[in-house]
């Protein structure tokens, strides 16, 4: 399976880490949601439970304090007796009655005979008429008879307890209350009869159906026997019994609330769910509830997961932003390195990174315009070197041409030397016939010696000539091997030059390697820091890529130095074997030139005996045998002098070849150093 090929970092980037952005950050936003709407969900459930306890303890306080004045007034009462009239209990009733304003009427009800011999029914009655406290006597009325009211007798048997009754709806006021009573004891522990006090259901209610929780919460009141007796909720319908509601669940309700003093539910009401949170009264045993919609309870949730969604979207909005803009930082600065090693790559070392930035990419920068003026100043060096090497290969090849177009001129004059040489080997012949023959006649032998002159003289001339070319080739060739010597050193430096590029280029190696390894360690830090390195990973990836070509680069400029440092040492070695055949052919020079002074000497022996033969001729015949001795001599100098021409002929041959091979090696170098100076040529600094 081929791997996926990104052409931008920018395009991977989007591709790969936007992606993962995203959906870390719906991750984390479903998380913070679930988290927030249990911790919601749990606070709702909290407010509820909290706002369901201020709710009973509000009430029960209201009950406590009508319990309070029930039990201190029946107190008062048993302390009290018939010790005082009636119109002081009324007083003391109105006292007690203005203590709360919960509180409907409190009452003094007497038990028969109790106050007084052969009076049934005492009552005293204080009720509220807005900010005014009646009193009245309406409650003895016989035809009420108190006494077996169910709020009386139920006080009786509950004994010393406060007893609360179920609501009713007094005969006498027409209002629907409830009613603690206390029973009156005096100090002998006689019971004088109950005190009451009453709560109209009335404000219950009204306490109860303007109690609002949230938006939608209400609260509803049930009597200890499952009666509704108030209810903020039109659905769950006041004074029936609450498993008789028209409520589908609602019998599993009013069971879970009788069995249990606290706890909740969940009661679906015409399609929507509702929680109800319940506790019990302590006072009275009813159960106080309240009723919270599903939408209540979700409504934070939903405005929490729009909050958490636009947060969302601004945050990937953000990051992205964030993202993009640092991916284009470094988009910009790997486009500047690429945009240099291209460059590189041509030849052109001329370019330079801009450093502005103090990161690794500063750092980069820094060591990469390091690396280029070095390689820039290596550049000029070597081009110089080069044209140096250049000028002195054109300047050997000269001085070889020239050094062995003189070595042609003397191999023809040597030629023309042993050709004289082998004449003067028949002249001398000859002359010994002629000498033999010397009877016949003086003059014939005058002639020749005439003729053997002139040729000494031409000889001698030669010779002269032969020698001055010698001196002169002599010179050409020490300056030549002067030259081929600066050269070799030139070349030698050239060959110096290369091994500190080399080392130049190791030093470059070992940037490498250690840019390639800084780009291991990035990589392995992006790794480490997990999804949030990706995108450093990538620069990581990218700068190791850069490091890999200006390895490869590097390479290759190694593989052209090793090349040239090659032809170099060739250069070197065929500049000192040319060197040592120029030694040679300067020695073998020397001996011809020690020759030809020979020859010349020779020449002039022959030209004086040749004189002396002239002079003599007159006596030639007398000295014969002499002239025969002289000519024998000649003979002898005439084939030494063949010999050594024929040795100074095949000298001046291998001077020859030794020059062309010297202008051959020359030329090669010459060769070297245009290509070295093409190779350089690329390379602009």
């Amino acid at each position: 399976m081929r791997r996926f090929k990104f052409k931008s970092i920018q395009a991977r980037t989007l591709l790969t880490l936007l992606p993962i952005v995203i959906i870390a950050l719906v991750l984390i936003s479903a998380l913070s949601y679930q988290f927030a709407k249990q911790k919601l969900n749990t606070e709702i459930n909290t407010n509820a439970a909290t706002t369901l306890t201020g709710l009973n303890e509000n009430l029960n306080s209201q009950l406590k304090q009508n319990s309070m004045i029930v039990s201190s007034l029946a107190a008062a009462t048993g302390e009290l007796g018939n010790t005082i009239s009636v119109p002081d209990y009324f007083k003391l009733a109105e006292r007690w009655q203005m203590l709360s304003s919960f509180t409907y009427g409190t009452g003094i009800f007497f038990a028969e005979n109790a106050y007084e011999k052969g009076v049934k029914y005492r009552s005293i009655y204080a009720v509220r008429d807005g900010d005014k406290i009646n009193t009245t006597t309406e409650y003895d009325d016989p035809a009420y008879d108190y006494l077996t009211q169910p709020y009386y007798t139920g006080t009786l048997n509950n004994f010393d307890k406060i007893y609360y009754t179920e609501p009713f709806t007094d005969s006498v006021s027409k209002m629907k209350m409830i009613t603690a009573g206390k029973t009156i004891r005096n100090n002998d522990g006689q019971v004088l009869g109950i005190v009451a006090a009453d709560v109209s259901m009335n404000n219950i209610k009204d306490y109860i159906n303007n109690l609002k929780i949230g938006t939608a919460g209400r609260a509803f009141l049930i009597s200890s026997k499952g009666e509704v007796l108030a209810s903020g909720r039109k659905e769950i319908v006041e004074d029936t019994l609450l498993q008789d509601e028209k409520i589908d669940g609602i019998q599993t309700v009013a069971n879970l609330m009788n069995k249990n003093q606290t706890g909740n539910t969940v009661l679906n009401i015409q399609g929507e769910l509702n929680t109800i949170f319940y506790a019990t009264v302590a006072e009275t045993g009813w159960k106080i509830a309240v009723i919270l919609p599903d939408s209540e309870i979700k409504q934070p949730t939903q405005e929490l997961l729009h909050i958490l969604l636009i947060v969302g979207a601004i945050g990937i909005i953000v990051i992205s932003a964030a993202i993009l803009w640092n991916n284009i930082g470094l988009i910009r600065e790997t486009r500047k390195v690429v945009d240099v090693s291209r460059k590189m790559a041509v030849g052109d070392y001329s370019e330079r990174l801009s450093n502005q930035r103090a990161d690794e990419f500063g750092q980069m920068a820094t060591e990469f315009n390091k690396v280029l003026e070095s390689t820039s100043g290596i550049m000029a060096h070597l081009n110089q070197q080069s044209t140096m090497v250049q000028n002195a290969a054109a300047q050997i090849a000269q001085d070889s041409a020239m050094a062995a177009t003189d070595a042609g001129h003397n191999v023809k004059e040597l030629h023309e030397m042993e050709n004289g040489a082998d004449l003067q080997l028949k002249a001398a012949d000859e002359s010994t016939v002629a000498m033999e023959e010397m009877a016949i006649g003086v003059q014939r032998i005058a002639e020749s010696v005439q003729e053997v002159s002139e040729a000494t003289v031409v000889i001698e001339q030669k010779a002269e000539q032969g020698n001055n070319r010698l001196n002169k080739a002599v010179e050409q060739i020490d300056r030549a091997k002067e030259v081929m010597d600066e050269a070799g050193r030139m070349a030698a430096s050239l060959n110096e030059r290369s091994q500190q590029i080399s080392s130049i280029i190791d030093m470059i190696q070992s940037i490498n390697k250690q840019t390639t390894l800084l780009a291991l360690n990035a990589s392995i830090e992006a790794a480490r820091a997990g999804e949030a390195g990706r995108g450093f990973a990538v620069v990581a990836s990218e700068i190791s890529n850069l490091a890999n070509n200006v390895g490869d680069s590097a390479k290759l400029i190694t593989e052209q130095i090793v090349s040239m440092q090659a032809e170099t040492s060739a250069v070197v070695s065929g500049m000192k074997d040319g060197s040592l055949q120029v030694t040679e052919g300067i020695t073998m020079l020397e001996d011809t030139k020690q020759m030809f002074a020979s020859i010349s000497e020779d020449i002039e022996s022959v030209a004086g005996e040749i004189q002396e033969v002239s002079s003599a001729s007159e006596q030639m015949s007398a000295g014969a045998e002499e002239v025969t001795a002289s000519l024998n001599n000649l003979a002898d100098i005439a084939k030494s002098s063949a010999v050594r021409a024929a040795s100074a002929t095949e000298r001046s041959t291998q001077q020859s070849q030794s020059l062309q091979k010297l202008e051959a090696s020359a030329q090669s170098l010459d060769a070297v150093s245009d290509s070295l100076n093409e190779l350089i040529s690329k390379f602009r600094t």
